[in-house]
């Protein structure tokens, strides 16, 4: 069980709509979730003699049933799962890879922020959901729902507690002005689990959570179709199995669609997001921080029935590194959380934004404005061998390395040849480090707003990672 601190009943005779989503839909740091157990039209609310705006596809027969039906199992159905099981009902999850750790939040950066967890009891730190609301709206744009945002904070501090009682190895990050790995929040709210870097922790300990009570989870299948019945209710859903198999899965209590978002589905975020048809147009290279398998399926089910997708941003930056043809979005740097003495420089050998602040690195401005959209992150080994650049950089240099990618991951033993390998003006990177250099000397700030600057680029040899337009997840 959650714990809760409203009021609200739980357990199988206490079954609210607040209450599962308290704990399992609405906990998943904003990954798009749908609740379907009532999508549709209501044949009582019809006027008489006008036809339906849809057609019933309730099959003859149900190969599989639950009280829940959930679609996707990451970090939102996986919650959604263990909470549903806890409440009381059976529950059927659908996944389209073989392992729920090689799911978005495992890619991700692994950040999930709460407000007033046990943990910040522990450190004494105050922390309010009006200063979170804020928080959140400005970081955003303020573009987000309003009711959504308080609804996320109000259970967002449980939530934490409640996935360290499931078993995830949760580590409190306070970051400042040196360490800054996210400058979203004013206050210290932000949590990772072991390993540091991803998401992976969360994930091992919700597997747990589901291993131990024996939710029943098909592998390696595909939701491709929402099914209603004559009143326009979503009662189940149409899969397919890895050999081709098709199944009807139905759920007598609700369906729950948790496919993450968008994902890799380019056309798709061009449709939703229309910043994102530039980017389609103007961008070298478009990747994608979600699996393979992540291709805008829940979007689609839930279009079909004609239910209401909220209009999402392109939430992008520049981070991505192709190291695995097979999985490009595996490999994602983020300057911001390593900003000592690395750099990042345009096709023309410039500099174009401050490295070390979060807000440049998913925004708009800078990527833009310089040609292609694609950049390189310059550093020397020195950097390389620093504790930043053996946990950000290091496992994207073995990763190229063991699939002999040579061209977005270079090492060269002076600039000009760095800058030859990538194709920028030797003369104009080597003008660039040198004022790098100089700000170091003096301290700074530069031109950017930049004030971090720990060491020169000097110590051969020197290393360049090239990184395009990455579309992280979508919020909406």
């Amino acid at each position: 069980m959650s714990k809760g601190n409203n009021g609200s009943t739980t357990g199988p005779t206490g079954l609210s709509r607040r209450s599962f989503l308290q704990g399992g839909a609405l906990v998943a740091a904003g990954v798009a979730t749908a609740a379907l157990a009532g999508c549709g039209a209501d044949t009582e609310a019809r006027q008489p003699g006008v036809a339906p705006s849809y057609v019933a596809s309730e099959p003859e027969s149900w190969d599989k049933e639950a009280d829940m039906v959930i679609l996707g199992c990451g970090i939102a159905g996986a919650c959604a799962a263990v909470e549903a099981h806890d409440l009381g009902l059976s529950v059927l999850v659908v996944e389209a890879l073989d392992d729920i750790k090689k799911c978005s939040c495992t890619l991700s950066g692994g950040w999930l922020c709460g407000v007033n967890t046990e943990l910040q009891e522990i450190d004494g730190i105050e922390d309010d959901i009006e200063i979170f609301i804020k928080d959140v709206r400005r970081c955003g744009g303020d573009f987000g729902d309003p009711d959504v945002i308080r609804a996320w904070g109000e259970i967002s501090g449980e939530t934490v507690d409640w996935l360290e009682e499931l078993g995830c190895d949760v580590v409190q990050r306070t970051f400042d002005a040196k360490t800054a790995g996210s400058n979203s929040h004013s206050i210290a709210r932000d949590y990772m689990t072991n390993p540091i870097g991803n998401g992976l922790g969360w994930m091992v300990g919700l597997e747990g959570a589901i291993n131990e009570r024996g939710i029943e989870v098909l592998y390696e299948t595909r939701a491709t179709t929402l099914c209603r019945n004559e009143a326009g209710r979503v009662v189940g859903a149409q899969v397919a199995t890895k050999d081709g198999q098709t199944l009807n899965v139905k759920g007598t209590r609700g369906v729950l669609v948790s496919t993450g978002g968008i994902g890799g589905n380019i056309d798709m975020w061009a449709t939703y997001a229309p910043a994102m048809r530039v980017i389609k147009e103007e961008a070298k290279t478009v990747l994608s921080a979600a699996p393979q398998t992540c291709m805008g399926d829940g979007l689609a089910m839930i279009h079909a029935v004609n239910g209401y997708i909220y209009p999402t941003l392109a939430n992008y930056g520049g981070g991505g590194v192709v190291v695995d043809p097979n999985e490009p979005a595996n490999a994602i740097l983020l300057p911001y959380v390593w900003s000592d003495n690395l750099i990042e420089v345009s096709s023309e050998g410039k500099r174009f934004n401050n490295e070390s602040d979060f807000s440049e690195y998913f925004s708009e401005r800078p990527y833009q404005d310089i040609p292609g959209m694609w950049h390189v992150v310059v550093f020397d080994d020195a950097a390389r061998q620093s504790a930043d650049g053996q946990a950000h950089a290091q496992p994207i240099i073995d990763d190229a390395a063991a699939n002999n990618i040579t061209d977005t991951v270079v090492s060269a033993d002076s600039i000009e040849e760095l800058a030859e390998a990538f194709g920028i003006p030797a003369q104009g990177l080597k003008k660039t480090i040198d004022e790098f250099n100089g700000y170091v000397e003096s301290g700074g700030p530069d031109p950017f707003g930049r004030v971090l600057f720990d060491r020169k680029i000097e110590t051969p040899p020197f290393w360049g990672i090239e990184q395009d337009i990455v579309v992280a997840t979508s919020k909406g």
